[in-house]
């Protein structure tokens, strides 16, 4: 037999083992979802329709986090992502002195003036815990990482406390989500080096929508942080993750989300009047943490229409707390509001 043939019958023959090997490994895994699918834990989230949770472990989400952040990246960026994401900052960035102005005047018009007061209540000097004093510092302390931290927490203890496997996902996801936005946006502040609102506002050569210096000094960066950290925003990219996780793994709640948007929106606000982000610095933070945000969850969790056929019993599915729209209508004229609902 020649080199050739035999060549071709050796990577024929590894090309059969392997076909059988892998078509073996299916079966098993087949198996091996329905025996596990069987421990599964069943929350109702719509009717017949039920969100399936194994039991939760800290050290399976630590060891899959690199994991995720690589797989994330492969299943959502493209360049047209990342193209019309570049277009549309860019254009913002075009206007972002006219914004930060603008809303800083009404901040001042409606008495909430851009402050930043904070008590540090620390036992440990070199570990600071600082909460705020005053209403700006409140608003712009919704996406400080206290905060985050403590719904995480919330979470846990709830899911360790009923023995909720939804919950102790849920809090493990956000935890896992926000290690991954604080790699990739302080990576990218720390490349960008863009001077935010206040800091230009100081510099006597400034410049509208404040200087981008690429690849700064790290020792410069260091040394006067807010001279370099304006992009992306940090605090939209953690609550928005959050948000996200918890909506997603709660989907019969149709509150959070409005609720949560709220909140971002005026943390957004905040962060502009108290000179702390320019306006394009949110898009990517945004749109990079919704996704990350549905990623994880549906990793994490599988989606079962008929559990009867795999031994499971079906929990009842029940809505509770609700917001709609409604119209109340007067001898003048109707008025629009919302309405919560709430059922025993």
């Amino acid at each position: 037999m020649s080199y050739s043939l035999r060549s071709l019958f050796f990577l024929a023959l590894c090309f059969f083992v392997i076909s059988a090997e892998a078509e073996t490994r299916d079966s098993t895994q087949k198996a091996t979802t329905v025996d596990t699918l069987k421990n599964l834990s069943l929350y109702a989230v719509k009717p017949n329709t039920y969100f399936a949770y194994d039991k939760a472990s800290l050290w399976k989400y630590t060891k899959q986090t690199p994991s995720d952040f690589n797989q994330f990246f492969k299943k959502n960026v493209s360049l047209y992502g990342v193209g019309a994401m570049f277009l549309g900052t860019a254009a913002i960035v075009a206007v972002d002195q006219p914004i930060v102005d603008a809303a800083q005047r009404f901040g001042h018009y409606i008495g909430l003036e851009g402050t930043a007061n904070f008590v540090d209540v620390s036992p440990v000097k070199k570990l600071p815990l600082q909460f705020p004093t005053d209403l700006p510092s409140a608003l712009y302390f919704i996406g400080d990482g206290i905060t985050l931290g403590c719904v995480m927490g919330c979470f846990a203890t709830y899911g360790a406390v009923k023995k909720d496997s939804r919950a102790l996902h849920t809090s493990l996801q956000i935890c896992e989500g926000l290690a991954i936005v604080t790699v990739f946006t302080q990576g990218l502040k720390h490349i960008t080096g863009r001077q935010t609102p206040f800091r230009r506002d100081l510099d006597p050569d400034r410049v509208d929508g404040g200087k981008w210096r690429w690849f700064p000094n790290q020792k410069d960066y260091a040394n006067l942080v807010p001279e370099y950290d304006a992009f992306p925003s940090g605090h939209e990219a953690a609550i928005m993750v959050t948000l996200t996780v918890i909506a997603e793994n709660y989907p019969e709640y149709h509150w959070i989300r409005p609720v949560g948007y709220s909140l971002m929106t005026v943390l957004g606000f905040q962060m502009l009047n108290n000179g702390v982000h320019w306006a394009s610095d949110y898009p990517l933070s945004i749109a990079f943490s919704y996704m990350l945000g549905k990623f994880l969850v549906q990793r994490n969790h599988k989606t079962i229409t008929s559990p009867e056929l795999i031994g499971l019993k079906s929990p009842t599915w029940k809505e509770k707390l609700d917001l709609k729209p409604v119209m109340l209508v007067d001898d003048h004229s109707p008025v629009l509001g919302l309405g919560i609902s709430y059922k025993l």
